[in-house]
């Protein structure tokens, strides 16, 4: 579910966005006339193995024209960092790790939501 928490927070109990927050979001553009709902237009949260879809032969050879590429089922990745980071353990609450090249990031695994917005804090 990393990735998924690039897109929106994810809430820990239910391993699936913050239905809280999306509830927010939604009261907030609600005066805008939108035909969609954010959980709506979100993808799936999916944990890291389970199946994510397949490239099919059609789809290979769009992207492969030599035949080179393969079909392959696909499956989700263990996120951003961990999969920079293969092996590492990141991903306990209390864990974390830092990113310096040509940009500097942290991650931190926090032990629970945090209780007030952060703007200095990207989620």
């Amino acid at each position: 579910m990393g990735d998924a928490s690039g897109m929106f927070p994810i809430d820990i109990a239910t391993g699936s966005y913050n239905q809280a927050m999306i509830g927010q979001f939604d009261h907030a553009v609600a005066d805008r006339g939108f035909s969609w709902r954010l959980g709506d237009i979100l993808p799936t949260v999916l944990s890291a193995g389970e199946a994510a879809g397949e490239l099919t032969a059609a789809g290979a050879s769009l992207l492969d024209p030599s035949g080179v590429l393969q079909p392959v089922s696909c499956a989700a990745h263990r996120g951003r960092c961990r999969y920079r980071h293969g092996g590492d353990e990141l991903g306990r609450a209390s864990d974390g790790n830092v990113s310096a090249g040509t940009s500097i990031f942290a991650m931190v695994v926090l032990e629970h939501d945090l209780a007030a917005m952060h703007p200095e804090l990207d989620l």
